[in-house]
């Protein structure tokens, strides 16, 4: 028995806004607590535009701001407590697809699993909110694409990984290949 339950990206279909069977985006508004804390089975990238409370991921306590992009990898442990005012996008990942692009990121996934949130510049957050509304523009499209779907996820890991370089240049470990 597993000493937290492992949830699979299948379970969070009835509340997506788009999806297919790689991809599920959806939308956070208002408050939504997680009580009991879960790992997941994909991966888990959540874009918070306006937001307040508490992510906590792997035992640790993050503070949930305005434009931030918090990861999440399959097996973390995370809960959350988000206040009123928060807003934000989710786009799970299943394993399959999040390996095609993984590579985009531009350090080890051991570093991203334990700095999983990234603060955001403005223009970062814009650039990502785009990539992120693409992204549901085309998973709702009848005609999905899903190499689209795919490239602007490689572009989102690309984008992040500039941002973690623009913020921590002086202190990442070396890059990985």
């Amino acid at each position: 028995m597993e000493l937290f339950p492992i949830l699979d990206i299948h379970e969070f279909r009835k509340d997506q806004l788009a999806g297919n069977e790689g991809y599920s985006y959806s939308e956070l508004r208002g408050e939504h607590h997680i009580e009991r804390p879960h790992q997941h089975h994909f991966f888990l990238l959540v874009l918070f535009d306006q937001a307040e409370g508490i992510h906590q991921i792997d035992f640790k306590d993050y503070t949930i701001g305005q434009h931030q992009i918090h990861m999440l990898f399959p097996k973390q442990v995370h809960s959350w407590k988000l206040g009123k005012n928060t807003s934000g996008f989710q786009l799970m990942v299943d394993r399959e697809q999040f390996e095609k692009f993984s590579p985009e990121f531009h350090y080890s996934s051991m570093y991203y699993q334990q700095n999983p949130v990234i603060p955001l510049s403005d223009k970062t957050f814009q650039i990502l909110y785009y990539e992120f509304n693409a992204i549901r523009q085309e998973l709702e499209d009848c005609n999905c694409f899903p190499e689209i779907i795919y490239s602007r996820a490689a572009v989102i890991a690309s984008i992040l990984s500039k941002e973690v370089r623009n913020i921590n240049h002086d202190k990442l470990p070396h890059q990985s290949t």
